[in-house]
This record gives C-alpha cells, structure tokens and sequence, in this order.
C-alpha cells in the first residue's frame, strides 16, 4: 500500500507541476462563466420559521390523537394570550428544534411537507398560525424571516467560479498530458 501511494504521489507531483504553470482563469472567464450560467445562481425564495410539535405516533388511537390536538390547543391559547413561543416551543415541543425555541432556520420551497409549507406561505413575518395537522402530529408555526428569490451577484461568487474553472482546466489539461504521454510512449499490456 505504502508502495501504491508512493507512487500515487510521484504521478501527482509530475502532473502538477506539468499542468499548473499553464492553468490561467482571467476575470472575464469569471464574468463569462456567469453570464452564460444564469440559472446557477438564483437562489429561491427562503423561509425562517419557528414551531411548536406535538407528535402523534403512526397507529395513534383517536384517544391519543384527541389527546395530542388538546394540549396543542392549549398552547395556542397561552401564545394568543401573549405567551413567548419560544419559551412554549422548548418546554413543549417535542422534536430536535425545542431546544433552540423551535427554530428550524431557513428552508425553500418544497423542503417542508404540504401542509406545513402551505401555513407558512399564508402568514406574514410574526404572525403564528392556528393549529397545523401534518403525519408528525399538530404543529403551531411562527414565520419569523422571508427572503425574497434573487440572483446571487457575481461578486458574492466570484471565487468559487474562479476556484471552480481553474480545477477544470487542471484536470483538461491533466487529460491532455496522459493522453501526449501515452502516444509517446510504448505501452504493454501484461494481463
């Protein structure tokens, strides 16, 4: 193995040094390759919301499910008599974001099932939604951020073009050098 990576390494070094003095990406490269990739660079609109879950396990009998729809029920209630959501969210939520006040940071369209994305399209920034039934169990959600879609400028992703074009132009280049290497050479195949 440590004859293999050797040799790994010495195949490497060559073709690095062959093939990186010739790598040049200009800023009209950058500029090109963003012009004519328009659709890379949209980003969607985004979501940041907030929730409240009470689970109801598949299988549920109505008992349980009765069961789950009260106390979430009561927890609307304490939020329209002006309780703190996120207090609410991390005493009462049971999934993974309670601990963060029920955040769920920024998410697209599509991310979240149907139902929860619908409540969250039809509420404005700090309006919290009436109960929401999804196959997890009753959610109460607050939109607490929206960001319209946009086209990301060129100056926030300049240099991952720039990064992204010079590695394809090594590994161009690197092709090309095997392939003038191996028609220069006399090769044997044992097998």
């Amino acid at each position: 193995i440590r004859e293999e990576l050797r040799k790994q390494m010495v195949i490497e070094k060559m073709i690095d040094a062959e093939v990186t003095p010739q790598v040049t990406v200009s800023d009209q490269d950058v500029k090109k390759f963003y012009d004519e990739n328009p659709a890379q660079f949209q980003q969607p609109e985004q979501f940041r919301a907030s929730h409240i879950l009470i689970m109801v396990p598949q299988g549920a009998t109505p008992a349980q499910k009765q069961e789950a729809r009260a106390k979430i029920d009561g927890l609307l209630k304490q939020l329209r008599n002006g309780g703190d959501f996120a207090v609410l969210a991390k005493a009462n939520s049971q999934d993974g974001s309670a601990a963060a006040g029920g955040d769920l940071n920024y998410f697209g369209r599509g991310q979240m099932v149907e139902p929860f994305q619908k409540a969250v399209e039809s509420l404005q920034v700090g309006q919290v939604s009436d109960v929401v039934e999804t196959q997890f169990g009753f959610h109460i959600v607050k939109l607490t951020d929206k960001k319209p879609g946009r086209t990301v400028a060129l100056a926030e992703v300049n240099k991952k073009i720039a990064d992204y074009l010079v590695m394809q132009q090594k590994q161009e280049r690197a092709n090309g050098f095997v392939e003038a290497l191996r028609a220069k050479s006399k090769v044997e195949i044992l097998i």
